[in-house]
């Protein structure tokens, strides 16, 4: 990869859902649906890095950090 600065960085962070119920939620002919849903910290966090075509090898690199991971394409 050459050593260029991005030209935008986009940050996004979403908790994590351990408990979704409910019914049918979200549909339009069901009017009297009910939902309940818990989600906890740590947050799933998210970061794109957007460079020029020209400034990159690879056009997608997807790094896990909390596992440590690579994947290249």
């Amino acid at each position: 990869m050459a050593d260029q600065s991005p030209t935008r960085i986009i940050k996004t962070v979403a908790p994590i859902r351990i408990c979704d119920n409910g019914r049918w939620t979200g549909t339009w002919f069901d009017e009297h649906d009910k939902i309940f849903n818990t989600s906890v910290y740590p947050y799933s966090e998210v970061q794109i890095e957007v460079f020029h075509a020209s400034a990159q090898d690879d056009r997608i690199v997807l790094r896990a950090k909390n596992f440590s991971k690579w994947i290249d394409e």
